[in-house]
């Protein structure tokens, strides 16, 4: 059996639409479904009234036991499944560590989280609990916005190196599942020439000429079409010019995108805590589902 997905509920707006995502997803790996949900924690211990102990306690089983009900029936009611065929875990503490370490614990393939704030991300997306999830997590993590997934491709970014290559393949997978269209994208991270011409007249700048651009243009293309020849898929390329973060959102909203898919390289200890930036801006300010996936070792 394919390793488990795990889906973090928290019961707000987008928790229909985020166990929905979590539940296809599973289903098309025939995979096994996780959920886990951060209960609050109550203050078990009062050190003006330690008499109410015992009473805490008992509010927080009682507590629990609701919360259990509550996603069991909302589980139920999304996914069709049993309650045999999905684990149900209630955590404490803080969310994004119990929902990393719940994916850990049990080696899952993915996590799925909701984003929040509407269409983009707050701009404290770095202290959200997706954010940390994203950061912390060892696995490939979907960021669910909410949005309806509509007719749009799946958008697989690419700029040729290796931590690049399980986002493309999981951009591939995913335009599979969905029926959708997929459009594997690579940025030039290059001035245009009237760019770099005023830089050059105001200090700083270099010029690069037409013909050298025309040249890295199709140089990249020719990389992005062999790219779909070797993993024997067919679709759409595109070269687009300027900051890779902004030109990915920019086409991935201008193509009503399902989902963009971007790489970023795995670490162990605090350096996981470093998102790519690229990868940073794309879950920040996508339109649609972001599918973040890591290059380990």
């Amino acid at each position: 059996m394919s390793a488990p997905v795990v889906v973090a509920v928290d019961l707000g707006v987008l928790s229909d639409t985020v166990l929905r995502r979590a539940d296809a997803r599973a289903r098309a790996a025939g995979a096994p479904l996780v959920v886990c949900h951060v209960m609050p924690t109550l203050d078990l211990v009062s050190p003006l009234f330690p008499q109410q102990h015992a009473s805490r306690i008992i509010d927080q089983v009682a507590l629990r036991r609701e919360l259990h009900d509550v996603l069991a029936d909302r589980v139920a009611r999304i996914t069709h499944r049993s309650s045999s065929e999905v684990a149900i875990e209630l955590l404490e503490g803080p969310a994004a560590q119990g929902i990393v370490t719940t994916a850990e614990t049990r080696e899952a393939a993915l996590i799925v989280v909701g984003a929040h704030g509407g269409s983009a991300l707050l701009p404290a997306f770095l202290g959200s609990v997706a954010g940390n999830v994203i950061r912390q997590a060892s696995s490939a993590v979907l960021i669910v916005r909410g949005a309806d997934e509509g007719a749009g491709p799946v958008l697989a970014a690419t700029d040729f190196s290796d931590p690049a290559l399980p986002a493309v393949k999981a951009g591939v997978r995913e335009a599979r599942e969905r029926g959708a269209r997929l459009l594997l994208a690579n940025v030039l991270d290059v001035p245009s020439v009237s760019q770099s011409f005023a830089a050059q007249l105001f200090g700083g700048g270099y010029l690069i000429s037409q013909v050298a651009l025309t040249e890295m243009r199709s140089g990249a293309e020719k990389l992005l079409e062999a790219t779909l020849a070797n993993l024997q898929v067919e679709g759409e390329v595109v070269v687009l010019e300027g900051s890779p973060g902004q030109q990915i959102v920019a086409e991935a909203t201008r193509r009503h995108a399902q989902l963009v898919s971007v790489g970023t390289r795995g670490r162990s200890g605090l350096a996981r805590l470093v998102l790519g930036s690229v990868a940073e801006h794309v879950v920040r300010l996508a339109p649609c589902d972001v599918l973040v996936s890591r290059l380990t070792g």
